[in-house]
């Protein structure tokens, strides 16, 4: 099948094309959908794409091998797993029913880590800076469409709430990685930078504000060589800058005054006795009850999205950890512990390519923004930080084919160098 598009030295073969279009439904149809026009509550333009998805890729071998890659398949195994210990419990979800639920929380974040991995096997540069562009239209909507929404205590409540500063990080994260791999100027990574706060203070979202600076400080030091006298200068001038800013921000902003009354939070629902739990605030509550549930059912848990129909609580569990031991129980927690603890490994042999030693320090702070977000907040759904993930292991799959064609002199490699299909796989 001939490819869709020809332009000078890029090739869009159409299934790469389906891809990428399917891609950029999953980041930016949220925006559109809650920001412009409300149509297609029930998905069904995601069911389409993801038929088209599956079409044109179905034959494709290289398609299904991103399945062995360990992190993915051991993502795959907790889905299967989570959606079949869901259904043993048999807690019925009465607001969408069962399928659209294990759709949309399960089956929809998985396949996209599945297609971003793809697609980063095949062309990683294009693939990056197509997910900077996706990234960078649902913020951008967010931020000049959301602006007349409802206010709620000075925070920007309506529209995407909570979702547009928690996928800036996303925005960033992608931006940084495509920054300290050359492929786009540092201006630009300043640029998202300023609309990520932007969102944060417009919702005023804590976990946001400090996920940035997560972001931004593991980027900042793997772009500066901090042995020469005028990296440390800057170092010094741009945290000083830092300071200021942030001091006007907790003193002057909706943000500042809730990270203020976070302790104060923390002590009224402390029933520990330890002091150092205050420190999470409203959000103590999660950890207390999501730890008596998992000592009550441990082995398989709750069930997902089960934590408000146990209690009973109006709101679930903002914590991914107590997601995972309240209702997933030891075997789902186990899983999810092994995929994390094989991205840190992956991201961690980076320090041993020289080439790559910037690009490691980037997927660090792509990674450890979401393990910090995930201490007061749900992300097995999000479909934004599925593809971080995916971005995670595709750059690190591209790395250490790097090495393995330098160490064989690039006279043979291991299946098909990135940005290659098998034989068998051409459109």
């Amino acid at each position: 099948m001939a490819d869709l598009y020809d332009t000078g030295s890029i090739k869009i073969k159409i299934s790469s094309f389906f891809n990428l279009l399917f891609l950029a439904y999953v980041i930016i149809w949220p925006a559109v959908s809650r920001l412009i026009i409300k149509i297609d509550e029930a998905g069904r333009i995601g069911f389409f794409l993801l038929a088209l998805v599956i079409f044109f890729n179905f034959n494709k071998l290289s398609f299904w091998r991103i399945l062995k890659i360990k992190p993915v398949m051991i993502r795959l195994l907790w889905c299967v797993y989570a959606a079949v210990a869901w259904l043993m419990i048999g807690i019925p979800n009465e607001k969408i029913g069962g399928f659209m639920f294990l759709h949309g929380a399960l089956v929809m974040p998985m396949v996209s880590m599945w297609v971003a991995t793809y697609e980063m096997k095949r062309d990683a540069k294009f693939t990056v800076l197509a997910l900077c562009a996706f990234y960078a239209v649902y913020v951008f909507l967010g931020i000049f469409l959301q602006q007349g929404a409802k206010l709620y205590n000075g925070r920007v409540s309506g529209g995407l709430w909570n979702n547009l500063p928690l996928t800036s990080l996303a925005f960033i994260s992608v931006m940084c990685i495509a920054n300290v791999m050359g492929w786009i100027k540092k201006k630009w990574v300043v640029l998202a930078i300023v609309m990520a706060v932007i969102s944060t203070l417009m919702v005023a979202t804590r976990k946001a504000f400090v996920g940035i600076g997560i972001v931004t400080v593991f980027w900042y030091v793997s772009i500066n060589d901090v042995k020469k006298a005028s990296s440390l200068i800057m170092a010094v001038l741009t945290t000083v800058f830092a300071v200021v800013a942030i001091t006007y921000v907790m003193d002057n902003t909706v943000i500042g005054e809730r990270f203020s009354i976070v302790e104060d939070q923390g002590r009224v629902y402390n029933d520990t006795g330890v002091a150092l739990f205050n420190i999470l605030g409203d959000r103590l509550t999660y950890y207390i009850n999501g730890w008596a549930l998992f000592l009550k059912h441990p082995i398989i848990g709750i069930g997902l999205d089960n934590y408000q129909k146990v209690l009973p609580s109006d709101m679930p569990i903002h914590s991914e950890y107590m997601v995972q031991l309240a209702e997933t129980g030891i075997i789902g927690t186990s899983l999810f512990l092994a995929f994390t603890v094989m991205l840190l490994r992956r991201i961690g042999r980076l320090k041993h390519i020289e080439k790559y030693c910037k690009l490691r320090l980037a997927l660090y702070g792509a990674l450890f923004f979401i393990l910090f977000i995930d201490l007061s907040a749900w992300t097995y759904t999000s479909r934004s930080y599925a593809i971080i993930m995916a971005v995670i292991i595709g750059m690190t799959e591209m790395a250490m084919g790097d090495t393995d064609n330098d160490s064989d002199d690039k006279s043979s490699t291991k299946g098909n160098p990135v940005g290659e299909d098998s034989p068998d796989d051409k459109d």
